[in-house]
């Protein structure tokens, strides 16, 4: 799959990440602002999976790969299964009206459609090494790294295993 790669976080990345993130490695907590009452943080999620994918409204191959994954979740009734498995879209968009026309106009079934606000300073995107776009990580219940950018064919397999 083709990426976007985005020099302008290269550093904050670099500079600012203490351990980058690997299969097996515990998975960094984060908080983000919902429209809701609470805030949403990876803590809350724990004992599901969780899928966590970074993208933008810009990124052709992100366009691409959210098709696909609205598919797959369409798929296999995930929204049913939202005790097994969560997805978590994270967008790094500067235009947070393209990010909202983007989540409806792609029809992303999952809840959890989130925006970075000021990506510069957001330990999110440096925590989780988020130096090319889409980036992809499936999150265990126990809070570990499974597969960092996995392909399709391989998120389904496991996916299929997770839910039956």
């Amino acid at each position: 799959m083709k990426k976007v790669y985005l020099l302008f976080l290269l550093p904050f990345a670099l500079l600012g990440c203490k351990d980058v993130p690997t299969i097996g490695s515990q998975a960094f907590n984060f908080e983000f602002e919902q429209n809701s009452a609470e805030n949403l943080t990876l803590k809350s999620l724990n004992g599901k999976y969780v899928f966590l994918d970074f993208w933008a409204s810009w990124c052709a191959p992100c366009t691409k790969n959210n098709t696909e994954l609205i598919k797959l979740y369409n798929s296999k009734n995930l929204a049913q299964k939202t005790d097994k498995i969560e997805f978590l879209s994270v967008s790094i968009d500067d235009d947070a009206d393209a990010w909202k026309q983007t989540v409806i106009n792609q029809r992303f079934p999952w809840k959890h459609n989130l925006l970075v606000p000021n990506k510069s300073k957001s330990e999110v995107l440096v925590n989780y090494a988020v130096t090319e776009i889409p980036k992809s990580y499936l999150i265990g219940p126990d809070g570990k790294i499974l597969m960092i950018d996995p392909s399709l064919e391989d998120l389904t397999k496991k996916i299929e295993f997770i839910i039956n």
